[in-house]
């Protein structure tokens, strides 16, 4: 999430910049209104876009020793990750996300009954395809739909009136309410971000270029009559106000003249590529690690630092001499977003997530999904080596280390490679499972398995004969 988020911001402040710099006051309004929209939106959708990028052999560990550890040797690498401050950390932080969204709902709930309390106590009639409310309150003109709110229509004059009418048509027009409704409902998602802001005043901003366009071409006193504006109460926020946004910028924009340059706004297709090939998702299913850390579907994962000495000396078998080699110390990932990754070797409370369990966990999803691929293979007794699996506090798997599948007494055989690719598909695209908890509270945890750990005893997962594959929910 805090990597979706990043991207996002990502998208946004570059693409405000262009926006700010290129198309601002330089392209006709309605380009600008579409720049801003498609770049609102296109920074919610394109970090979720999977693109391929690296082949599934590039992810793999290349630095498991030929010297082989019992599974207890690597279960005490494990780092003893106990209750912390993490989830408390974490519940303080969803209870004010839940409470910023609470407050901002009832922000645009006050300003709708505000709006259903001066439609209901209002004197009502209908004339030109609206329903004029005067609600002897005062307060600027707005709009809502086909709705059209004043104090009174004696308070204008027949001039004055004219333009209004022809201010607020525009807004239905172009069917204004539309995006403010969109960008209100973003300003409740994400009240923390201060670009949602930004580009809610730029698109009010445009919203009012475009309906003061037209009640210019048809009067010269509009300049005077939107001045008046200031004066009177603010409208709610979620309608169309005549005197809403910056009437010192409008008032610059109907007295300045332009050199409209839509093809400026071309810079939208390019801008969105690039967007797309360094946002986009990494979706291949490859969690590639870089360093001690991997970011993969959104998440920031970090591993277990490796542990010293990292090399022994042992003599070479052909030339007598000692040589140094390395030692392949497992770096289990610990860490998801900052939150633990918890495991029931030092969690004792720890209720598993039941991705571990034999009926209906990874190993089942896999034999069940793949059982016509699998049954391809040649008899004998096989096992998947899968190491360091996470899911997280939704059950889905988060990361995964996939070392291909074994024919347990032969090792590799001809097509594995086939084989371990088809298994990172699946395991991509594997649904959620029943997370683990931790005292109540869903966590990220490991998914223990028998092979769980490279270099451990290898046990049979699946056994294939004649084209027939059995395991031991079948047996």
């Amino acid at each position: 999430m805090y990597s979706y988020l990043f991207n996002v911001s990502c998208i946004w402040l570059i693409s405000l910049s262009v926006y700010g710099i290129f198309i601002h006051r330089k392209v006709p309004h309605t380009h600008s209104r579409v720049y801003l929209l498609l770049t609102l939106l296109a920074a919610l959708i394109i970090p979720c876009i999977p693109l391929h990028s690296i082949p599934a052999d590039a992810y793999n560990n290349a630095a498991i020793s030929p010297l082989l550890f019992d599974k207890a040797t690597h279960i005490q690498q494990l780092p003893a990750v106990t209750q912390s401050g993490s989830l408390y950390a974490s519940g303080v932080l969803t209870t004010i996300y839940v409470a910023g969204v609470l407050i901002s709902f009832m922000h645009i709930a006050v300003d709708s009954m505000k709006i259903w309390h001066l439609y209901k106590n209002g004197k009502r009639h209908t004339s030109n395809g609206w329903t004029i409310i005067e609600t002897n309150i005062a307060h600027t003109p707005f709009s809502f739909s086909h709705l059209l709110f004043v104090r009174d229509i004696s308070d204008y004059d027949t001039n004055e009136w004219g333009m209004l009418l022809i201010h607020e048509r525009e807004h239905q027009k172009r069917k204004h309410l539309w995006d403010i409704l969109l960008i209100q409902l973003l300003g409740i998602l994400l009240w923390f971000h201060p670009l949602v802001y930004v580009y809610r005043y730029y698109i009010r901003l445009l919203h009012e270029y475009q309906a003061d366009a037209a009640a210019t071409d048809t009067n010269i006193w509009y300049s005077a009559f939107l001045i008046q504006q200031l004066m009177l109460t603010p409208a709610p926020r979620i309608s169309l106000a005549l005197g809403s946004s910056s009437v010192k910028s409008r008032l610059t924009m109907l007295h300045s003249s332009y050199k409209k340059s839509p093809i400026r706004v071309f810079l939208t297709i390019p801008l969105l590529l690039l967007f797309t090939l360094c946002f986009a998702a990494d979706k291949d299913g490859i969690p590639i690690k870089n360093g001690n850390v991997c970011k993969y579907k959104g998440n920031t994962i970090k591993f277990q630092p490796p542990q010293l000495p990292d090399s022994y000396m042992r003599r070479d078998e052909k030339t007598g001499r000692l040589v140094r080699t390395p030692i392949g110390w497992p770096t289990p990932p610990v860490r998801i977003n900052e939150d633990s990754i918890y495991n029931s070797i030092h969690t004792k409370e720890l209720v598993p997530s039941s991705a571990t369990q034999r009926s209906n966990g990874v190993i089942a999803y896999l034999i069940n999904n793949g059982n016509n691929t699998f049954s391809q293979l040649p008899d004998g007794d096989y096992s998947f080596i899968l190491t360091s699996i996470v899911t997280d506090a939704h059950g889905l798997l988060v990361y995964f280390e996939n070392h291909g599948i074994i024919l347990i007494g032969k090792g590799t055989f001809p097509g594995a490679e086939a084989y371990k690719a088809t298994i990172n598909k699946m395991l991509v695209a594997a649904p959620a499972f029943t997370p683990a908890y931790l005292n109540g509270i869903a966590v990220a945890a490991l998914v223990e398995h028998p092979n769980l750990f490279a270099g451990a005893t290898t046990e049979k997962d699946f056994t294939v004969h004649n084209h027939k594959i059995t395991w031991a929910i079948t047996q």
